[in-house]
């Protein structure tokens, strides 16, 4: 593992996080191995060949994680490989964009009529859910939190009123006469 010089930001980044610079040195892991890791799972869970069934990222206030994702690969020469993996778009200098849903997103949606809805922080959005997230700014608490929530989110999209469990009735056309 490369060592590197603690900024002010990185020290900040480390408060914030819990995690230690021995930590790092500990169990930190290779960009480039991490990378191809992302990629083979990409591969490796998609259910069919073509294009329309590559995965789309799924994330909370995902555009931040994608700037560093497109780096990783970028630093390891697997930017070909990523797109071909996951679905996106080149734009138009040439870089490839991911398509992604956002919860955050999802999160403003849902509760855009809720004026008690002051901040669409994964930890307040989740505990107004019902959804346990035991250590925010945990990875794999934060992921399993973020599936949840865009698991209930998606729920409501067939709901009326966004509640859940209220199935929206289904629209016919049995008043035109063809």
């Amino acid at each position: 593992m490369r060592e590197w010089v603690c900024t002010s930001s990185a020290e900040y980044t480390l408060d914030t996080t819990g995690i230690t610079l021995e930590q790092l040195r500990r169990e930190g892991a290779d960009l480039k191995t991490v990378a191809n890791e992302v990629i083979a799972f990409a591969v490796r869970n998609t259910l069919t060949k073509g294009p329309q069934y590559k995965p789309v990222l799924i994330g909370q206030n995902i555009p931040f994680d994608i700037g560093f994702l497109q780096q990783m690969m970028a630093y390891a020469g697997l930017m070909t490989q990523f797109a071909q993996a996951f679905a996106g778009t080149v734009d138009f200098y040439g870089n490839f964009q991911p398509r992604y849903i956002d919860t955050l997103d999802l999160g403003h949606m849902a509760f855009a009529r809720d004026p008690s809805v002051g901040s669409y922080k994964l930890e307040l959005i989740a505990e107004r859910l019902g959804v346990e997230l035991a250590d925010a700014h945990d990875a794999d608490a934060d992921v399993t939190a973020t599936r949840e929530v865009a698991a209930l989110y998606a729920a409501r999209l067939g709901c009326a009123n966004g509640a859940a469990g209220t199935p929206q009735a289904e629209k016919t056309r049995t008043h035109f006469k063809i």
